[in-house]
C-alpha cells in the first residue's frame, strides 16, 4: 500500500477484463487503500488487506414466493449432491470449497455483495 500510495498512477493492476470480479476486486483495493492504480484488463490477481475479503460464489435461486418447502427441499436436495464423494473430488481439484447453508444466509451473501459492489462500482465511476 505505501508504496502504491508513493507512486500515484504510476502502478497497474491486471484484471480478467473490465467490470469481472477481478476488476472489481481492484476497485476494491483502490477504494479501501486510498491508491491510484491504473486498471489493465489482463488475467492477474493481487493480496488482500483488512475489509479486503473476494469471494466468487455460484448458487441456485428460486423465484420470489416460492414456498418455503419447495426451498428447503432444494437446498437439502443440493447439500446431498455437494456432499457425494464425486463432486467433493471435482471440487477439491478444482480448488473449490462448496459451503452449505440455509436459503436465508445465502440471501444474506446476494444482498450484502449487491451492497459492497455497487460502492465499488460508484466509487470507479464504471457505467454497465
Amino acid at each position: 500500500i505505501a508504496i502504491a500510495r508513493a507512486k500515484p498512477g504510476q502502478l497497474s493492476g491486471g484484471s480478467s477484463g473490465t467490470g469481472g470480479s477481478s476488476h472489481l476486486a481492484l476497485e476494491l483495493f483502490k477504494m479501501l487503500s486510498g491508491t491510484d492504480i491504473l486498471h489493465v484488463p489482463y488475467k492477474g490477481a493481487a493480496q488482500g488487506m483488512k475489509g479486503y475479503d473476494v469471494n466468487i460464489w455460484f448458487g441456485i435461486s428460486a423465484p420470489a414466493g416460492t414456498p418455503r418447502p419447495v426451498m428447503l427441499r432444494i437446498a437439502r436436495d443440493l447439500h446431498a449432491a455437494v456432499a457425494s464423494a464425486d463432486v467433493k473430488e471435482r471440487f477439491a481439484g478444482l480448488g473449490l470449497e462448496p459451503p452449505v447453508g440455509t436459503p436465508e444466509a445465502f440471501d444474506r451473501i446476494i444482498r450484502e455483495d449487491i451492497e459492497r459492489w455497487s460502492k465499488v462500482v460508484k466509487a470507479a465511476k464504471l457505467a454497465p
